[in-house]
This record gives structure tokens, C-alpha cells and sequence, in this order.
């Protein structure tokens, strides 16, 4: 074969063999840059937490209907939902018809045993002096027929002895008198205490009644604010979920121990919230919060932390959150309450963290755990390379580390895996403040 044909053979097969290398070069570029990627930052970050809580009154007083005889009342007075009351004052009253009529009638009872203590009174003088008087007579006829029985030598043997079995007879019926006598004692302090018995239980029932007239009058042991209770027996005690019940009103009834209200004192507001378990670590008592009340969207509350339980509680079918998930509840206190607000409403927080300066940082999703210890992929010209960083803080977007240079692009999926897809982020808002 001539030079000029293995020339041409070389030359084709040197293009064919730059092709395909240069076509592995662009597949494994493709492959590099179809990775989602970061670039390690430098710059000022605040640890800033964002959540949300309800707002909570530190003092409340709740008002129940009274436990009265029957249990059951109707409401003829309740001030409504916003009412400003001052301590002492009266927020709801109740029909005391029937207590009323139990005063009647225990008034009308007293006057019955006091009726019957008299008499008895009077019948045990009657009595008594009844018995005395037969006393003095049967002793009479004692004494008579012991004086015949001292002159028997007087009188025949049958005479004799007939004054002996008439003084055996008057002794006999001056014991069965005393015996008597005894009996009508007892049986008239008997009748005594039963009707004074009766008269206790009359006072009893007034000193009751007029109780229960008083407490049929609800006020409120503090200042503040009137919340009127739902009415869980307006259909019957029958309800649905999602059910919108109405508030108890004038003419409703109530049971005994059911809570128709409560009073508020509003200057003593304060919201419960829940942080994850990053969030806990950028979180202190006494430190300071914004707070924004939805009910007043153009307002801006301030505050401080108060309490941070000291255990965690996981979420649950009920919470918006993962039963994996840790948190710990925390207390914030206003500075200053805001006035009109109502317990249940909704806060959004903003807890000023720390500010770091000229730290290094990145998302949260772009480091992974590997055997334990946090790495980052960073981007090599071959592809990328696993580089174990130290984690400094956490925020809910920002992650400030060391071990991995300014400018470096980062993987933000796992590169090792095939089909990774990029791990989604918790949700927040604190953001850096500047970087390079």
C-alpha cells in the first residue's frame, strides 16, 4: 500500500478519535452542568427565626353557671364578647325564680318548727305541772294509808289487813306515777329537739336559698375584657364538626358548672410558639421578638422570649409538621399588649438572632451527611469531588460553615446518585444580608 493511502488512513482515523473524545468531553460536561449547583458565599448573616403562634392571655377568669339545686337555669343577663368590666362587676345573672320559691318555702318551714317548738314547750310545762300535782296527791294517799297501818292494833285482823294492801296499792301507784312522770320528761325533749331538728334544716335551707339567690348573680373576680362562651346545648347538646355554634345569649339555658364566659385582662398578653430543633440552638430567654398580630396587619409589636420548654415534643396527625420532627415550645412576652387583641389570634414572629460577620455560607440542602460527618460536592474539572466541612449555625435557608474556600460551586443534589433529586428545603425567610 503507497504512503499516501496510510497517510490518508491515519489522518481519518486521528479525526474519527478526536471526534468521539471530544463528544465524551461534552457528554461529561453535560453531565456536570445538569447538576444543580451554589456558589459558597462570604458575607453577613442573621440568625433570625420565623414562626407563627397564637396569642394567649397570662390571666383569665372563667365564669361557670352556679351549682344550684336542679341544676339547671335560664340567662337573663350576659354583657357581650368585648365588654369591658372592672372587678367585681357583674357579667351574666341568672333566673333565681326557683330559688326564690325554695326561700318561700323554707321561710314557711322555719316558721312550722318554730310553731312546734312552742308547743312542745308549752305542753311539757302542762305536763309537768299535771305530774306534780298527782305527784302530791298519790303521795298523800301514801302517807294516809301508812298512818292506818301504824294504828292496825285499833282495828279487827281484817281491817288490819286491808289497810295493809291499801298502802301496798298507793305505794305501787305513786311508782308507777314517777315512772310515768319519767317517760312524759323524755318524751317531751323528744318532741323538743325533733322540731328543733326542723328548725336547723328550715335556717339551713334559707342560709341555702339565699345563696343560691346571690350566686345567681355572676361577676368577675378581675379587670378586663368579656369573651362569651360557645353554647355547645344550642341544638339540643347535638353538633357537627366544623359547626359554627352560637355564643350563649339572653334567654339560653345552662347547667350547673357550665362555663357561659370568661374575662380577659388584656395588658397581660403573651403568644406560645413552637421552633424546630435548628431554630432551637439560635434561640435565648430575654431574647428580643417581632411581632406581627394578624387581626392588625399595619401594626408592628415588639417583645421578649420568657420561657423555652425543656423537653421536645414531636409532631403528630395534628400538626403541620412530621411526627419526625422535634419541637420545643416557646413563651414570648409583649413589651406592650396590644390593645383589642383576643386569645386565639395569630402572631408571626420574628426572633432577632445573632449577626455574623464575614462568614462563609450556603443553603442547607447543598451539604449531606456521609458516615456521619457533613460534606459538600465541590466542583472539580472532572466532575465533583466530596469535601468534609464543619457546620457552624443554622438558619431555615442559610447554613454558615468553614473547610470549603469563598467562590467554590457546590452540588445541591448528591451527585453520586443517580437520579437525585434536589432535597426540599424547609420553609423560612431568613436571608443574608450581604455577601460576595
Amino acid at each position: 500500500m503507497s504512503k499516501p493511502v496510510w497517510a490518508s488512513i491515519l489522518v481519518t482515523g486521528a479525526v474519527i478519535l478526536g471526534a468521539v473524545g471530544y463528544a465524551s468531553l461534552r457528554r461529561l460536561h453535560a453531565a456536570v452542568t445538569a447538576v444543580p449547583v451554589a456558589t459558597v458565599k462570604r458575607g453577613d448573616i442573621a440568625l433570625t427565626v420565623y414562626t407563627s403562634g397564637t396569642l394567649n392571655a397570662q390571666k383569665v377568669a372563667r365564669l361557670v353557671a352556679p351549682q344550684v339545686t336542679g341544676g339547671e337555669m335560664t340567662v337573663i343577663k350576659l354583657l357581650p364578647t368585648g365588654s369591658a368590666v372592672k372587678a367585681g362587676g357583674v357579667v351574666a345573672a341568672f333566673d333565681p325564680g326557683a330559688e326564690e320559691y325554695n326561700l318561700q318555702e323554707a321561710r314557711a318551714e322555719l316558721g312550722e318548727a318554730q310553731k312546734e317548738i312552742a308547743k312542745a314547750g308549752t305542753d311539757a310545762k302542762v305536763q309537768a305541772a299535771e305530774d306534780r300535782s298527782q305527784l302530791l296527791s298519790d303521795q298523800y294517799e301514801v302517807d294516809k294509808a301508812a298512818i292506818k297501818v301504824k294504828t292496825n292494833e285499833l282495828y279487827s285482823a281484817i281491817d288490819a289487813q286491808q289497810n295493809i294492801l291499801a298502802l301496798d296499792q298507793a305505794k305501787r301507784a305513786l311508782a308507777e306515777l314517777r315512772a310515768d312522770v319519767k317517760s312524759h320528761s323524755t318524751s317531751g325533749q323528744a318532741t323538743l329537739a325533733v322540731a328543733e331538728q326542723d328548725r336547723q334544716k328550715a335556717l339551713f335551707a334559707i342560709q341555702q336559698a339565699l345563696q343560691d339567690i346571690k350566686n345567681m348573680t355572676v361577676c368577675s373576680p378581675i379587670a378586663g375584657l368579656v369573651e362569651v362562651e360557645k353554647n355547645y346545648w344550642a341544638n339540643g347538646g347535638i353538633f357537627f364538626e366544623g359547626e359554627e355554634l352560637p355564643e350563649f345569649r339572653v334567654g339560653d339555658e345552662a347547667f350547673s358548672g357550665m362555663s357561659v364566659a370568661q374575662v380577659i385582662d388584656p395588658s397581660r398578653i403573651e403568644v406560645h410558639t413552637a421552633v424546630t430543633e435548628t431554630d432551637r440552638a439560635n434561640i435565648r430567654i430575654g431574647q428580643r421578638v417581632e411581632i406581627h398580630v394578624d387581626s392588625m396587619p399595619h401594626k408592628v409589636f415588639y417583645g421578649k422570649i420568657t420561657a423555652i420548654s425543656g423537653s421536645a415534643s414531636r409532631g403528630s396527625i395534628f400538626s403541620d409538621l412530621p411526627p419526625t420532627v422535634a419541637t420545643f415550645g416557646v413563651t414570648v412576652q409583649f413589651t406592650e399588649a396590644p390593645a383589642g387583641s383576643r386569645p386565639g389570634e395569630t402572631a408571626h414572629l420574628v426572633i432577632q438572632g445573632t449577626a455574623l460577620s464575614g462568614v462563609l455560607y450556603l443553603p442547607p440542602q447543598a451539604v449531606f451527611q456521609v458516615n456521619g460527618n457533613p460534606v459538600v460536592y465541590v466542583k472539580k474539572e472532572s466532575g465533583f469531588e466530596a469535601q468534609r466541612v464543619k457546620v457552624k449555625y443554622r438558619t431555615a435557608t442559610q447554613i454558615v460553615i468553614e473547610g470549603v474556600e469563598r467562590g467554590a460551586i457546590v452540588a445541591l443534589v448528591n451527585p453520586e446518585k443517580k437520579n437525585s433529586g434536589t432535597p426540599p428545603a424547609r420553609p423560612g425567610m431568613a436571608l443574608p444580608q450581604g455577601g460576595e
